[in-house]
């Protein structure tokens, strides 16, 4: 308890440029990715973890154009950075599969997410609790103009804060089941 392990964290170190990392592998990547200030290009590789977030996104840039990331909470999650998803396929099987940071901090409220494309696949284990595509609880803003959300028993996405720009007739949201809880 309280000790975090990370598959690798991209991380700006004091007065040196934030880093720059691609990942195009065909191997597997176990455990959090964290970034912190640099920049994460995911063209190819697969993300595990079975007990938290595969991505979390701090402050910096984090871009996926490829990979498979399937996670016990949120595939990527948002609090102050700058997402963006052109390709890929992303599963949470117990919460939203992508997702900001609801907090009042001034230092982790905004934050940019912007979908273009991939598959992204909600589910839910815990009672009481409704699977989401996408869960916007921040003052940052969303932007969607493409992918395929298959959604088991909630919702494609939950505003609670920021804006939404969804356009285009490249998004595609498919339900099954049906939402359990109040949202």
């Amino acid at each position: 308890e309280g000790i975090k392990s990370f598959a690798f964290d991209v991380c700006k170190y004091r007065t040196y440029d934030a880093p720059v990392v691609t990942v195009n592998t065909t191997g597997t990547i176990e455990g959090l990715v964290e970034v912190s200030g640099g920049t994460l290009n995911v063209t190819n590789g697969t993300f595990k973890n079975e007990k938290g977030h595969c991505v979390k996104v701090v402050t910096g840039t984090a871009n996926f154009d490829g990979g498979e990331f399937t996670a016990q909470e949120v595939a990527v999650f948002n609090m102050a950075g700058n997402v963006k998803i052109t390709n890929g396929t992303f599963t949470s099987n117990d919460n939203a599969v992508i997702s900001g940071n609801g907090t009042d901090d001034e230092k982790y409220k905004n934050g940019t997410i912007e979908i273009i494309g991939g598959v992204f696949n909600a589910k839910i284990e815990s009672s009481g609790y409704v699977a989401c595509g996408i869960y916007h609880p921040q003052a940052g803003t969303l932007k969607v103009t493409g992918g395929t959300f298959n959604i088991e028993n909630g919702c494609g996405i939950l505003m609670r804060g920021g804006s939404l720009d969804m356009t285009g007739s490249q998004v595609a949201f498919k339900f099954t089941g049906a939402a359990t809880a109040d949202v």
